[in-house]
Formats: C-alpha cells, structure tokens, sequence
C-alpha cells in the first residue's frame, strides 16, 4: 500500500502537470518520462513484467531524486487487487504525461511497423512465388 505521503506526491504531481508547472520530457527507456522541480527529479515509466505465474501484468514506476541521490521508489504491478486504486492513482499521472510527451498517438511508430508489416507481407509473397 502507499503510504499517504506517497498518494499526496502523486497527486500533486498530477496539479502540476495539468498546470503545466513541470515539463515532463521523453526518458532514455520506450515508455519512461522525467520531469524536474527545484532540486528535485521525478522518473515515471511503464514496464510488463511476469506476475502470479505466467500472467504478464503492466506495472509503474515513479522514482523520486533529491538533487542525484534516489529518495524513494514507487513500483505498483496492476495484477494486485488490494493494490488496485494505488495503481489507478499512479497511472493518472502517467497517462498524462504520456499523453503531452508522446501526444496522440505515435504517427511515427505507427508508420514505422506498418512499413515493417508490408516488408514481411512482400518478402513471403515472394517466397511463395
């Protein structure tokens, strides 16, 4: 469970996004974002990982820096039900920030793998032929 501290963050770092007060950019990572605030660096990202077995569940990640140093770790895997509304909270932010980085959609990655797609489809028609 978060603890409350870490809900209030959370949700003041939701405020700040919506008022544009931090400026979130792309991380090093496909689905990471950073943000920064005074001495202060945020990192959210997306990442699947194995749960309950097989099941692959998403989870998040929100680490929290003071100047270069890690303060603290969020990591919420949404598969947990009696983690379900801590998960919901942190995904708001995430799906904000992702939503003003990345904007609609990703037009270039879309294009990108349907250019790949129709390579595949043409290399086996031509070994079909």
């Amino acid at each position: 469970m978060l603890l409350s501290e870490h809900k209030a963050l959370i949700e003041e770092l939701i405020k700040k996004t919506d008022s544009a007060i931090l400026a979130w950019t792309k991380g090093k990572s496909r689905l990471s974002y950073l943000a920064n605030f005074e001495n202060n660096r945020f990192w959210v990202d997306k990442y699947f990982a194995q749960v309950k077995g097989s099941e692959l569940a998403a989870c998040l990640n929100l680490s929290i820096f003071e100047k270069d140093n890690l303060l603290s770790e969020i990591v919420i895997c949404k598969a947990f039900e009696d983690r379900k509304a801590d998960y919901n909270l942190l995904n708001g932010l995430y799906t904000k920030v992702e939503a003003l980085v990345s904007g609609p959609g990703n037009n270039s990655e879309i294009s990108a793998l349907a250019s790949i797609t129709q390579s595949l489809q043409r290399a086996g028609l031509r070994m079909e032929l």
